[in-house]
């Protein structure tokens, strides 16, 4: 075996490796090749990148994605709402794991991210939403220095969405409303009103309608994930809406018919309890099989309601407040949509729509 001094030596075997000094001193083995030019090619890159201060460790990456995601994953919980948490979980059980588990970290390439990405084209809601999760993944890894790069560069991955869904509208709902229980019209009004989200609407208390104002406190959601329990709002936001009209009119004849105390559940179910998810979830199903439609979610009122916003010509900082979203962008922007401005909002949407402007107190 001959040695040489610039870091070249030929094995017994007749092949030569290169050997180098990380940036600690560490003298480390490149690898062996089949002629000297090739080992120093090598040599010389690495050496370089030393230099720059670009080289890694590429042996810290040898650790199992599943290994490491489920780290990741545990360390963002607290943070995470439990429907997210949820979400998390099933897209690693079903998309992710399969795919990538038991290989390590630094052997998943562009290339194998960009391959699972055209397999999953059949579940494209979930191949965005997972695609979301493997990026927070590789990048902790990324930060941690357990990789030189995230693997994750799908062209035009932003642009990815599900199939349109049905453009239902008004008359949609109105459909709907007709041919619900009677018992769940105030509860389809509710949530075409103020623009609800289940879980908020499952959570109300009779608290939360002001009747002479015919506004309503929209501060918490039903969360039934692991037990029933009250939680904020998926987005953490507290909106005081004004409810348009007809929802107005439906949920203040509720109230005077079925009144009760302010801590009590506003909305009740067959046996006097607090609706939740399964209630909700069966009677929409039966109100829309009446009215003969399919695909039609509850979720879907919601942005019926809020197209009537937008289109009465209220600016996109009320709407932003009726919906209640929020992220830093949209605080900073909306900052000056507050629940006295949202009176004037739905005076004009009943005034344009349904002809009867609320009085503005």
């Amino acid at each position: 075996m001959t040695t040489k001094n610039n870091g070249i030596r030929q094995l017994a075997s007749g092949r030569w490796q290169a050997r180098y000094r990380d940036p600690e001193g560490t003298l480390r083995a490149l690898g062996t090749y089949a002629t000297r030019k090739l080992a120093e090619q090598a040599l010389t890159v690495v050496r370089a990148d030393v230099l720059r201060g670009d080289w890694h460790d590429s042996t810290r990456g040898e650790i199992k994605f599943s290994e490491y995601a489920t780290r990741v994953l545990e360390a963002k919980r607290p943070d995470l709402a439990v429907g997210t948490w949820r979400n998390y979980q099933v897209l690693m059980r079903k998309h992710l794991l399969p795919a990538f588990g038991a290989r390590k970290l630094n052997e998943i390439s562009v290339l194998d991210v960009d391959a699972w990405w055209g397999r999953q084209r059949d579940h494209l809601q979930n191949r965005r939403n997972g695609y979301g999760v493997l990026k927070v993944i590789f990048k902790a890894a990324l930060r941690e220095g357990l990789i030189s790069a995230s693997p994750c560069m799908v062209v035009d991955a932003g642009k990815d969405v599900a199939k349109p869904r049905p453009d239902w509208n008004l008359s949609h709902a109105l459909a709907v409303i007709d041919a619900a229980s009677e018992a769940f019209r105030p509860m389809i009004w509710t949530v075409l009103g103020a623009h609800l989200r289940r879980g908020e609407l499952c959570a109300l208390n009779y608290s939360d309608f002001w009747i002479e104002t015919g506004q309503l406190v929209v501060s918490k959601q039903l969360q039934q994930i692991g037990g029933t329990r009250i939680t904020p709002t998926k987005t953490g936001t507290h909106k005081t809406v004004t409810l348009l009209a007809p929802a107005q009119e439906a949920l203040t004849a509720y109230v005077e018919e079925n009144p009760g105390r302010p801590w009590e559940a506003l909305f009740r179910g067959d046996k006097g309890r607090r609706i939740g998810e399964a209630y909700v979830r069966r009677e929409w199903e039966r109100a829309t099989a009446a009215a003969g439609f399919e695909n039609f979610h509850l979720h879907d009122l919601r942005h019926v309601g809020l197209t009537l916003v937008a289109d009465s010509g209220i600016g996109a900082h009320a709407v932003q407040y009726r919906a209640g979203h929020a992220s830093q962008w949209s605080t900073r922007r909306y900052l000056h949509a507050t629940a006295a401005a949202d009176i004037e909002v739905a005076a004009r949407v009943n005034e344009r729509i349904f002809g009867t402007p609320v009085s503005l107190r």
